[in-house]
């Protein structure tokens, strides 16, 4: 687990609810990965598909208003059904340094390994996106 109990409650007071992306959440998750300015961007395109094909694998924290503030994508390996791949990890802007990314890889791989089981999480992480770093050391 990446946060103390501290963080969750700081966390759960910034949004509504954690849930699984829907294909209409694609261009703010592109959005937010755009404005994170560490991600490697992939198209508009891309995220409505991932959040289509790979929703089960992923999740959203929702603001008041409903709207993604933030996102983590993953994805079974084929080869490796016991490991999840965290693919991309973000937080809005307003929304950082209260522990949200925790809290939403906490409940991703919480979600994945109750529905499929799980032995791995499996990241790659840029050596410029300190952020990304600590998240997963604090993981680990």
């Amino acid at each position: 687990m990446t946060a103390a109990p501290a963080d969750f409650a700081r966390a759960r007071s910034e949004f509504l609810s954690i849930d699984t992306p829907r294909v209409e959440d694609g261009a703010a998750i592109w959005r937010i990965a755009r404005d994170s300015e560490v991600l490697d961007l992939n198209s508009t395109y891309s995220y409505l598909l991932w959040c289509r094909d790979f929703a089960a694998t992923s999740a959203v924290a929702r603001g008041e208003d409903g709207e993604p503030i933030a996102f983590v994508t993953g994805y079974i390996r084929p080869d490796r059904p016991e490991t999840l791949v965290v693919w991309q990890v973000a937080v809005d802007r307003a929304h950082r340094g209260k522990g949200l990314a925790a809290t939403l890889l906490d409940a991703l791989t919480a979600r994945v390994a109750a529905e499929r089981g799980l032995s791995c999480v499996e990241t790659t992480i840029t050596p410029d996106n300190t952020a990304s770093d600590r998240l997963f050391t604090s993981y680990a």
